[in-house]
């Protein structure tokens, strides 16, 4: 079970400056976003809560018919 967490996100990032950092308390995502909004007058930034994850821990292999062992 991924603990619950939060970041700090702004639509005008590009790529490489995606989020990279975990909050694992709001108030350290809010005062983090604060910080973000003072630095960048004018632009928005959203704090995010981890609503769920996905992983796929299964892998299939598949072999041709025609092997000749």
């Amino acid at each position: 079970m991924i603990p619950t967490f939060w970041i700090v996100w702004n639509e005008k990032c590009d790529y490489l400056n995606f989020p990279a950092k975990k909050h694992f308390f709001l108030t350290d995502a809010n005062t983090e976003a604060e910080r973000l909004a003072e630095k960048h007058k004018g632009e928005t930034f959203s704090v995010l809560q981890l609503r769920g994850s996905v992983k796929m821990v299964t892998v299939q292999w598949e072999f041709p018919d025609d092997l000749p062992f």
